[in-house]
């Protein structure tokens, strides 16, 4: 039985491959490491100060903002296995 595409999804957002957080209305994609808490919610792991962090404030008049996490399933090399297809974990920052 194949995995649903919900549990595929949160097992690339909980693994070691890389990200990348596309965020509305600001310049990305931007990379960053991520994983999920218990409950299942999306952590990244976000350096002080950055263009990232400051894109992921709120704007005037918001009280979130929309984040997109873009996971590939891409092989590390020929012939690795892989969950079929590619995986993102869309969210938003509160």
């Amino acid at each position: 039985m194949q995995p649903s595409p919900a549990e595929v999804a949160r097992t690339l957002a909980a693994g070691r491959l890389p990200g990348n957080a596309h965020i509305a209305c600001r310049p990305s994609p931007h990379r960053v490491r991520h994983a999920t808490d218990a409950a299942g919610r999306v952590l990244m792991l976000v350096p002080a100060g950055g263009d990232l962090a400051e894109s992921l404030r709120p704007g005037e008049g918001a009280d979130d903002v929309a984040v997109v996490l873009d996971v590939q399933d891409a092989p590390p090399v020929a012939g690795s296995p892989r969950w079929g297809g590619c995986g993102s974990r869309a969210g938003r920052r509160r």
